[in-house]
């Protein structure tokens, strides 16, 4: 990132006439660093995701997904790219729920 100038005030030049640039280094931290958890603790408290002797099933339009075990069960929805498409579906359900926390 490189900032050329505080456009309140004159530009900051060399001197030469150059423009002088601040390299800042940015630094990255997910918001929800366990995002993928969050939304298979909603899924299952809004009833999208059912277990089953071990067995996490998540009933879609597109075909059911059935998947032994939780650990499993995450990766291969984080691997297909389904964790939007698993949040899109939890928004309505929940908002049919009395009482919904993801503090569980």
């Amino acid at each position: 990132m490189s900032i050329d100038k505080n456009r309140c005030g004159p530009p900051l030049l060399d001197e030469t006439g150059s423009n002088i640039t601040i390299d800042l280094p940015v630094y990255y931290r997910p918001y929800f660093p366990e995002i993928e958890e969050l939304a298979f603790n909603a899924a299952r408290q809004t009833k999208l995701v059912s277990v089953r002797t071990g067995t996490y099933t998540w009933k879609r339009e597109e075909g059911d997904i059935k998947v032994e075990g939780r650990t499993a069960f995450i990766n291969h929805v984080l691997g297909n790219g389904l964790l939007i498409s698993l949040i899109d579906e939890i928004e309505p359900e929940q908002k049919k729920m009395e009482s919904f926390s993801l503090l569980n």
